[in-house]
């Protein structure tokens, strides 16, 4: 392929072209590997959870009831029951925890 571009009228032009995009590619593809191994990196364990959970418990309990409140706001976004099975579902705010982390005490 490449002798046949050689021959073309503007061949390296055409090359240079090429060549461009490939570093391009490349750049792009380092670029998702960075963004891959941060993605990766941020994944929270079930034990990294439940430590979490526990520290917050015992914060919340010494919480006045109106942070409390203003707590289960942010990070609860949907609570829904289902009487037929008997279950309940929890659906959390995505930044909900961000979002606590930066309220003023």
């Amino acid at each position: 392929m490449v002798a046949g571009i050689v021959e073309l009228p503007n061949a390296a032009t055409r090359l240079a072209e090429l060549e461009e995009q490939l570093r391009g590619g490349e750049a792009r593809l380092a670029e998702l590997a960075r963004e891959e191994k941060a993605i990766r990196s941020a994944v929270i364990t079930d034990g990294e959870i439940a430590r979490a959970l526990g520290s917050f418990r015992t914060l919340f309990d010494s919480m006045p009831s109106t942070h409390r409140a203003r707590a289960m706001e942010l990070l609860l976004e949907q609570v829904t029951y289902d009487r037929e099975k008997g279950s309940v579902s929890i659906s959390f705010h995505p930044s909900g925890i961000k979002t606590l982390s930066q309220e003023p005490v």
